[in-house]
């Protein structure tokens, strides 16, 4: 035992309960990503998580709902942490709005590599994991919102719509934007012979220029 597990062991009764806590969340961490690596999340039961863990079924149940909600729980906190770390607020010059964009979904893209046995496990075949799929989904359309609602020119489409059905038609845009890309990202890890650059250089000719202030990115020769 380390000379760090003495002193815990040797603390208070709180901080050994919570030093037990912080290992047993680290191990079902590690357990989670290592079997959603070896398949969809969707086929892992409690069971092996918990053995994986080296905890009971009991412990697992009292962190998690399904194996599918932890794994959601795991990796939506490294998405958040990485989000967090994006600028607050989203530039209203278009060029700067543009270059926002592109930092986060260079993000998204440290994330994706971050946890890519388990992305390319879960998006592999005909059925792409439901988890994954609404997880990065949420995620983007939550960091995407701000770009379609910060907009402020009264012709555009958005503006249009907005003032005569009101905010809910920004979840139309945001959601229908969050789901094409993620199904972007499942095609790239799907298929070894896409780079990435090829997804983010798409992804921003698919957005018109209304998610950036009516700022249109200079089009890239073709190599």
């Amino acid at each position: 035992m380390s000379d760090y597990a003495d002193a815990r062991e040797a603390g208070t009764p709180g901080e050994r309960l919570d030093g037990r806590v912080a290992r047993t969340r680290a191990g079902l961490r590690e357990a989670v990503l290592e079997l959603a690596a070896q398949r969809k999340i969707e086929c892992v039961n409690a069971a092996e998580i918990a053995r994986a863990a080296g905890v009971t079924r009991a412990t697992f149940y009292n962190h998690a709902d399904s194996p599918a909600d932890l794994l959601a729980a795991v990796l939506g906190a490294d998405l958040d942490r990485l989000t967090d770390e994006l600028p607050a607020h989203v530039p209203e010059h278009g060029a700067q709005k543009y270059e926002v964009f592109q930092y986060g979904v260079r993000t998204l893209a440290t994330h994706l590599n971050t946890h890519l046995a388990v992305y390319r496990t879960g998006f592999a075949g005909a059925r792409p994991s439901p988890t994954l799929v609404t997880l990065l989904s949420e995620r983007y359309a939550r960091w995407l919102r701000p770009f379609v609602a910060g907009q402020d020119d009264p012709q555009s489409a958005p503006a249009r719509l907005r003032a005569a059905y009101g905010d809910t038609v920004l979840d139309l845009y945001v959601m229908h934007a969050a789901y094409g890309g993620v199904g972007m990202l499942v095609q790239w890890l799907r298929d070894a012979d896409i780079d990435f650059e090829q997804v983010v250089q798409v992804g921003f000719t698919v957005l018109p220029p209304f998610w950036f202030g009516g700022y249109a990115p200079p089009e890239r020769p073709a190599p």
